[in-house]
């Protein structure tokens, strides 16, 4: 090994073993932090939101504790409010009931997710280090609070109003409210003023977003001017890991290993000798069952914007980078190293497209991907055999999806280009089929888990058409979403006292 080569391999040695030194010593903080974080994803898709209406309304009616302050002191207490618009105690006790409840039921369906002593007040028992249960709930329950009051204030200044008809569905949900399920000092009246603002909000955010239009010369404006973001870019891509507790130790075979086979597989020159490379070393070196590596070596086609690579690869392809050649990211830190392979020069998207739903199930939180695929088979048969399927997928793939991306859509994939990859050649060849029609599903299974496809049917634009006008989009929907948050809402915190 000549000595420039020395230096940069006990060079690598050494950073390898600081950054990896430094996440050992920092690992449980991180794990400590990890686990919250999931807790408190859990607890932000399962509370009430402006976008789910329908479903807070149906839980408000749920509220069992009681408490001894008079209900009038309850409704005359302001605890946030906005020019125009305010949420009493009372309509609070609404809902910081609906997100504690809310979170009971997400949580009966994982068994991993923290619960609370319900027969103890919320202000004693611990969530975490810093807060108490009642700390985090309230905290969700005033973000969406805030949001709400945003949005009326915003729909005020617009003249936008709920119907009669509207408010007559508001009153009848005050008036169903069932004796004895409230807290004590909520009234039908509380329930029906806080349907108003939950519905006021929904609606108002809904009309917006339904009337942003995206017109053709707009797409193709955009398109001009950011042309190289929009350039499609197809690679071969396979990552190399190694564990950091052996660098810790001062053991370097693994890690050392990892970089040996990463730089082999740079060398390769064609895409057949790529995937072969990635076959044999799974199972000569993993010792990866053949059918689970022979799915992984098939499998290693990226497809998308060249935007949504790192930006070392948007450099390389960018830079000159000629079919079949590879790059070799190295990230000490991360105990991991990529190759890529450019398959084909970057190119604007021109294939056709369909609109379909995705609902992914892990096979760890199913004990199995056998389990997880029959469990995809019964909501296969229950989209199926419900009167609206693709209403009826899109709400069991906001309960059930664990792909982050989708599920608060119901799932939905607009505009998926038939050259895309992120879910697999066998969804996109189902989903190309010039057979295939509104409601079919499919259900593709993985080494990690299962996806269940339902087809909307065929879209008219192009793939880098659609991405476009999904960019525009959420620039409309972002700025409007700027355009509500300026808007102060006061909050009284020394009237949360009312809440048990």
């Amino acid at each position: 090994m000549s000595k420039k080569n020395q230096k940069q391999t006990e060079a690598q040695r050494q950073a390898a073993f600081a950054a990896a030194k430094e996440r050992d010593a920092e690992k449980k903080k991180k794990l400590a932090a990890a686990k919250k974080e999931k807790r408190a994803a859990v607890i932000k898709k399962a509370a009430i939101g402006a976008a789910g209406v329908a479903a807070a309304v149906a839980a408000v009616l749920g509220i069992r504790y009681a408490i001894t302050h008079s209900g009038s002191s309850m409704r005359k207490q302001i605890v946030a409010e906005t020019e125009h618009y305010q949420v009493t105690a009372a309509m609070l006790a609404c809902y910081f009931k609906q997100c504690e409840e809310s979170y009971l039921a997400y949580a009966a369906g994982d068994s991993g997710i923290a619960v609370f002593d319900q027969n103890k007040s919320l202000r004693e028992q611990k969530y975490s280090d810093e807060q108490t249960w009642f700390d985090m709930f309230m905290d969700k329950t005033m973000e969406t609070v805030k949001m709400n009051l945003q949005l009326c204030e915003t729909a005020y200044q617009a003249g936008y109003q709920l119907s009669d008809e509207e408010l007559a569905d508001c009153r009848r949900i005050g008036e169903q409210m069932e004796e004895g399920r409230y807290q004590k000092g909520v009234t039908p009246e509380d329930v029906a003023k806080t349907a108003e603002i939950n519905i006021l909000a929904a609606n108002y955010q809904r009309s917006v977003q339904e009337r942003i239009e995206i017109t053709d010369d707009q797409i193709r404006d955009h398109y001009d001017a950011h042309r190289n973001e929009y350039l499609n870019v197809s690679t071969l891509g396979y990552t190399f890991t190694w564990d950091p507790a052996g660098i810790v130790n001062g053991d370097l075979a693994e890690h050392d290993a990892a970089l040996e086979s990463a730089q082999a597989l740079s060398e390769c020159k064609t895409q057949q000798e790529y995937s072969e490379f990635v076959f044999k070393y799974l199972t000569e070196q993993k010792e990866v069952d053949k059918s689970d590596a022979e799915q992984i070596a098939g499998d290693l086609t990226i497809t998308k914007t060249i935007s949504s690579y790192p930006e070392e690869v948007q450099s390389w392809v960018l830079n000159g980078a000629r079919q079949n050649e590879c790059t070799l990211l190295v990230h000490e830190e991360a105990c991991s190293a990529q190759v890529y392979m450019l398959r084909e020069p970057p190119a604007p998207d021109e294939s056709k497209t369909v609109d379909i739903r995705v609902l992914y199930l892990t096979a760890a939180d199913y004990d199995g991907i056998e389990n997880a695929v029959s469990f995809a088979n019964e909501l296969k048969d229950q989209a199926a055999a419900a009167e609206d399927p693709s209403t009826m997928f899109a709400s069991l793939a906001y309960e059930y999806s664990e792909d982050a991306e989708t599920y608060p859509n119901g799932g939905l994939v607009s505009g998926y280009s038939a050259s895309r990859t992120t879910y697999g050649d066998e969804v996109s060849a189902w989903a190309f089929d010039r057979e295939r029609k509104k409601g079919d599903m499919m259900i593709s299974e993985r080494t990690t888990g299962c996806m269940l496809v339902f087809f909307e049917g065929s879209n008219a634009q192009t793939g880098w058409q659609n991405q476009v006008r999904q960019d525009l989009y959420d620039q409309a929907v972002t700025a409007f979403t700027e355009r509500y948050q300026s808007h102060e809402v006061k909050v009284y915190e020394e009237n949360f006292k009312y809440i048990r």
